[in-house]
């Protein structure tokens, strides 16, 4: 049993859920207009073009906001744990938010850099920040 909820997979969502296994970020990108969004939709939000699809995005960001949990909303969490907002590095008008892993409280800033990594649980990867090298 998962740590924690997982989402249930859609036509639209799965090759974002599923994408980690090859450690890609796969984000919908419209073909005609070529705007990045997310969440995925089956038309784009500019153009209004059914012409969308995922595609792989770089796996940096650059961190726009966090906070800190301290609620154990499920017994198999571990607390307290970090949530960040980044915005995703070749397309930053869109934002992901995951947890920051192993980054002490005193060093996260606003506007540090990000790097995607995945957590593999049951059927889908769970994509996670952790501070990029600079």
């Amino acid at each position: 049993m998962s740590a924690r909820p997982l989402p249930r997979l859609t036509l639209d969502n799965t090759a974002f859920w599923t994408g980690g296994k090859g450690n890609e970020l796969l984000i919908y990108c419209c073909a005609r207009c070529a705007q990045w969004f997310h969440p995925p939709a089956p038309i784009c939000p500019d153009c209004l073009s059914r012409d969308v699809g995922p595609r792989p995005i770089s796996l940096r960001a650059t961190l726009l906001t966090h906070t800190t949990n301290h609620q154990r909303w499920y017994p198999a969490l571990v607390v307290p744990y970090v949530v960040a907002v980044g915005a995703l590095e070749a397309a930053p008008h869109v934002h992901l938010m995951a947890e920051l892993l192993d980054c002490p409280a005193s060093s996260i800033r606003t506007g540090m850099a990000l790097q995607i990594t995945f957590l593999h649980e049951s059927d889908v990867w769970i994509p996670q920040f952790r501070a990029a090298a600079p």
